[in-house]
């Protein structure tokens, strides 16, 4: 039977009108081998393939794997801070997307678990909450990183991102990213994981989304990536039994927003929203930081806790312990891990390498 390999390879020779012989010229071989490695009876060499994408214009992970590489364009809508230029904010995203490519070209294409078709933001978040493997209000940062990854497929990155930028989203046929920048205002960094997740799970991010996410705003995506994040983060019904015969003092409104992990903005926005307070008291414990919250609430080992949680970074753990286990298996040099981890193949080679 014929591999895919020989057909993407019988594809470019036809589009280019080439006769074997002109063909194999063009890629530095000879009619013989050309047709031996046609015939499934010789493997093309590295140096073949490359002069075949060249003269095709094809890539060579179209012609391993049949898969068009997709390269982050900025969504035209998006408005960067003059510190995030274009470049910056896609170089990060291509890191992790070639990444994902080399997985591809090493153990075949990753199917991506479906998502659920909903387009209302309050039902999506409705569902994504049910599908955590954990109530979402028990989960650090971190941690809901890691939830968000094996419940929707989706990388997710932590890293220092450029000054302006609070986080990221991208998705195609074969990958799903979403990216947040470490900081110490733990609570910023949550709200904005979920509203990228908001992003990705209404499929709003066929083009790259780097964004500062805005508290208001008249764009219709984002409002709505904003209606996710609240509802998925602060769900109603959790709230209302937690209120439920309760006097909301500042006492009680500090320990609600530490007890969800979110802004005390965020939070009396929220509850504005649901009609359980009025403008004034909006007001009133809108104005409160986080850190205070905490400290109302007699819960200041959180502040300090939650706040070195929010400086780490997170490699996305799907496409970082496949790289290993293919580099332990041989399946992969230190290069392709390396790359990925931003070292040295030495340091790679010495930290995952068999040493006994």
């Amino acid at each position: 039977m014929e591999s895919s390999l020989v057909s993407r390879v019988r594809e470019v020779m036809a589009a280019m009108g080439l006769t074997q012989e002109e063909f194999a010229s063009t890629i530095h071989t000879t009619p013989d081998k050309l047709s031996k490695s046609l015939g499934g009876k010789r493997n093309f060499t590295t140096l073949e393939l490359a002069l075949v994408a060249k003269s095709s214009g094809k890539t060579m992970d179209w012609l391993l794997t049949g898969i068009t590489p997709e390269r982050p364009v900025l969504a035209a809508r998006v408005s960067l801070a003059s510190a995030a230029d274009e470049s910056t904010v896609t170089a990060s995203v291509e890191r992790y997307y070639e990444a994902s490519q080399q997985l591809a070209r090493i153990n075949g294409r990753h199917e991506l678990k479906p998502l659920h078709p909903l387009t209302n933001s309050k039902q999506m978040a409705r569902w994504a909450t049910e599908s955590l493997s954990s109530p979402v209000t028990e989960l650090s940062n971190f941690d809901l990183a890691e939830a968000i990854s094996l419940a929707f497929d989706v990388d997710v990155i932590i890293e220092q991102l450029p000054r302006g930028l609070d986080g990221f989203a991208w998705q195609t046929d074969t990958t799903r990213f979403i990216g947040v920048g470490t900081t110490p205002v733990w609570a910023r960094q949550r709200f904005t994981l979920a509203h990228e997740l908001g992003h990705i799970l209404l499929h709003h991010a066929q083009e790259l989304i780097a964004e500062e996410v805005p508290t208001k705003t008249d764009d219709k995506t984002e409002a709505s990536a904003n209606t996710f994040a609240a509802n998925f983060l602060m769900p109603e019904s959790l709230l209302r039994s937690e209120l439920a015969g309760v006097q909301l003092s500042k006492e009680v409104f500090g320990g609600l927003a530490t007890k969800f992990r979110v802004s005390p903005a965020a939070l009396s926005w929220r509850l504005l929203n649901l009609g359980i307070i009025d403008g004034l008291a909006q007001t009133s414990f809108g104005g409160m930081t986080a850190a205070k919250a905490a400290s109302l609430s007699q819960c200041s080992h959180f502040a300090s806790e939650a706040r070195a949680d929010a400086q780490k970074s997170h490699l996305p753990k799907r496409i970082l312990d496949a790289h290993i286990d293919a580099f332990q298996k041989g399946l992969a040099s230190a290069r392709p891990l390396a790359q990925l981890l931003q070292i040295s193949p030495g340091d790679v080679i010495d930290t995952y390498g068999d040493h006994e």
